[in-house]
């Protein structure tokens, strides 16, 4: 371990365990996976990270790796005098923070704890408010009280998807008050349904621990089927329930309680990320991990200075979306800023010749021996890179590139030779996406990736990369990020071009460096479809099922599209390419409910095939929408249609914008809560 953490935050066996002295103030705070851009305060700083066990000082790529298009992280991070800093243990990062100061945090999926002299009830109560847009199914919290006794208050949603925080809230200060160790939750469930008895944390059969989990156990029945043979009772139907009982049964054949730990995890299958406290040792939390990253940091009232990690300026973390009525909304109108963001205010692109400059790639040049690319991602980032695959095809940098589903990504599915694989991810911690990293590293293929998030599991993973500085996002259903995505995407095919010195095509990737610098004032010029969103939303509502349909740049972004209005909506949508519903889809055209179709139809070289399948579902009684650069071309034949600038191969991203508001407005019109849908988290980290 770090001597930096004074020894007494150390690695035991496979275990990691944070102790604080008596006669010390330092604090704790741990952390699992992805940390946030502004605070990856916990790397950043002080932090370990757990890369594999045993535990070891496996350092993160070095910042020169990485293109920020920011400039510099400088900043000092202190934490508020009282609180010292604060453990958060999450499948997606850290929240650290103090009631009634700036909070500078690092948002995780799940999984928030502390260790230290101040109060732990508002710190695992404000960092659970934070992080419900991880999950949101139940939250709950254990802390230790002074008579030595366990104290656990947990509820699942009732009604509202988020209705548990409000009842910890209420409930909370009064039974955990004055605390100075818990551990807390928020779940999104995989084993058992959304109930208060299976909403974390955690105790064993004998209350004498808790704990807080997240992944998932594969040999969880088993192992169940075990502990029951030995007498172990068990109250809920959650595979987490099994490794305290687990720990507990350890502890009955008089395993010390870092032992029982270690003994407990050495027969677990699966992925976890652990936080586990016991009654009778208030001053340490005992932490394990197997597929997730661990991340442990201590603080007597500043962040500690590792060699190691680089330093990230503080962020005031937004808690309302105000003046907006939710973040969905608040998200897709901050895309002009976001886009200018990722093209760092056109830093990343050089006045001198025209030219994409990414320091994350421009050191690492030996990704100009790749010749067979894959994109791997999923859902949202999944169609990013489909984008993406078709701009790199259109400048030819490649000889073969192709978008894949990262949860599909198997050791066959890599090129046989001159391969690199792109990896993309807005937190940089799903779960499908981190497994194909590791299968390319597992076969020495040239692996980088696309992230938002600084200090990320993926950004940790891959040599070098692009950030894409979206800035937070809050609401489930990802908008501004698949814009970031794409633009980053543009940037680095128009790198790759350069730098092959590629004598083909150069007005093409002339064309795309102009595009992207209009893009940022273009989004916000196509914002202005807000009304006629609204209005359209208000004629689709009732509707069971739509379709959205593009043809060439157009198709990634009609599948996104559709996966947007489903998430938010509950409307059954399904994107296909432009000429596609003849092949069997059409079938569910329904001329009585006139079934609406979406069509993205754009002045180029697809607007004839595009009008004719316009023809063709107008002739079986669907309602028409239509989405356009061109509106001549669908004025006569489309019921309603939405117009968006022209910006060259571009111009089917800013088509995502009006879909996105589509998608927000539909959900709204439906009574449902946009920025929470149901059965969905913001990052997966479980199989």
């Amino acid at each position: 371990m770090n001597s930096n953490c004074s020894g007494a935050v150390r690695a035991y066996r496979r275990l990691a365990v944070c102790r604080r002295s008596n006669s010390s103030s330092r604090s704790y705070f741990l952390c699992q996976e992805r940390l946030h851009s502004s605070v990856a305060a916990a790397t950043a700083a002080a932090a370990r990270q757990f890369r594999n066990f045993p535990l070891s000082s496996n350092s993160p790529p070095p910042l020169q790796s990485w293109e920020s298009g920011q400039n510099g992280y400088n900043s000092k991070f202190e934490f508020p005098s009282l609180m010292g800093a604060c453990a958060a243990v999450g499948a997606a990062g850290l929240a650290t923070f103090m009631v009634g100061r700036e909070k500078s945090n690092a948002h995780c999926c799940g999984i928030v704890g502390y260790i230290g002299t101040g109060n732990v009830e508002p710190v695992l109560m404000e960092g659970i408010e934070i992080l419900q847009n991880r999950g949101y199914d139940s939250c709950g919290m254990t802390t230790i009280g002074s008579d030595g006794q366990l104290i656990t208050t947990k509820f699942a949603s009732r009604g509202s998807t988020s209705d548990c925080i409000q009842l910890l809230k209420k409930e909370a200060p009064a039974l955990h008050d004055g605390h100075h160790i818990g551990i807390a939750h928020t779940r999104w469930a995989t084993h058992g349904a959304k109930t208060d008895t299976n909403a974390h944390p955690h105790m064993d059969w004998k209350k004498r621990i808790s704990l807080v989990h997240n992944g998932t156990i594969d040999n969880f029945a088993q192992l169940k089927k075990d502990l029951i043979a030995k007498g172990c009772l068990f109250l809920t139907e959650t595979d987490s329930e099994v490794i305290a009982n687990l720990i507990g049964y350890k502890l009955d054949l008089g395993l010390s309680f870092e032992d029982a730990v270690a003994e407990s995890v050495a027969q677990l299958q699966g992925t976890w990320g652990l936080c586990v406290i016991h009654k009778d040792f208030p001053d340490r939390i005992v932490l394990a991990r197997n597929g997730s990253p661990l991340l442990v940091g201590s603080s007597d009232g500043q962040l500690l200075e590792s060699r190691d990690m680089h330093r990230i300026a503080t962020e005031t973390v937004e808690t309302s979306p105000d003046p907006f009525p939710h973040w969905t909304l608040k998200e897709i109108f901050e895309q002009p800023q976001s886009l200018a963001r990722a093209l760092n205010y056109g830093g990343r692109i050089m006045a001198h010749g025209n030219r994409v400059k990414l320091g994350g790639l421009d050191q690492n040049k030996d990704l100009l021996a790749i010749r067979n690319l894959l994109l791997a991602g999923c859902g949202t980032s999944l169609y990013a890179g489909m984008y993406g695959e078709q701009l790199m095809q259109w400048l030819a940098c490649f000889d073969q590139v192709r978008a894949i589903d990262a949860t599909e990504l198997e050791q066959h599915s890599l090129p046989k030779h001159d391969a690199g694989i792109l990896l993309l991810s807005q937190s940089g911690e799903t779960l499908d996406t981190i497994r194909a990293c590791q299968i390319a590293d597992e076969h020495a293929v040239r692996k980088f990736s696309i992230v938002n998030s600084v200090g990320s599991l993926l950004a940790r993973m891959t040599s070098c990369g692009v950030y894409l500085n979206a800035g937070r996002e809050v609401a489930v259903a990802s908008t501004k990020a698949f814009t970031s995505q794409v633009t980053v995407l543009a940037l680095v095919s128009s790198w790759f071009w350069q730098n092959l010195r590629s004598e083909d095509y150069p007005d093409r990737c002339n064309a795309l460096l102009d595009a992207l610098h209009r893009l940022p004032v273009y989004a916000g010029m196509t914002l202005n479809a807000h009304g006629a969103c609204k209005r359209i939303a208000e004629k689709l509502k009732d509707a069971q099922t739509l379709f959205v349909l593009g043809k060439g740049f157009g198709y990634p972004v009609a599948l996104e599209g559709a996966l947007k209005i489903k998430e938010i909506s509950y409307i059954h949508a399904e994107g296909f390419a432009g000429g596609a519903l003849k092949h069997g889809p059409f079938a569910l055209i329904d001329d009585k409910a006139r079934t609406p179709v979406i069509m993205i139809v754009l002045g180029d070289q697809h607007a004839a095939l595009m009008l004719n399948a316009a023809q063709q579902v107008k002739a079986r009684g669907a309602y028409l929408l239509c989405v356009t650069d061109y509106p001549e071309l669908v004025q006569d034949i489309a019921d309603d249609y939405i117009v968006i600038p022209s910006n060259g191969p571009l111009t089917a991203l800013l088509a995502a914008i009006p879909l996105q508001l589509l998608a927000y407005e539909l959900s709204v019109a439906r009574g449902i809560n946009p920025d929470k849908p149901r059965g969905l988290a913001k990052t997966v980290t479980v199989s």
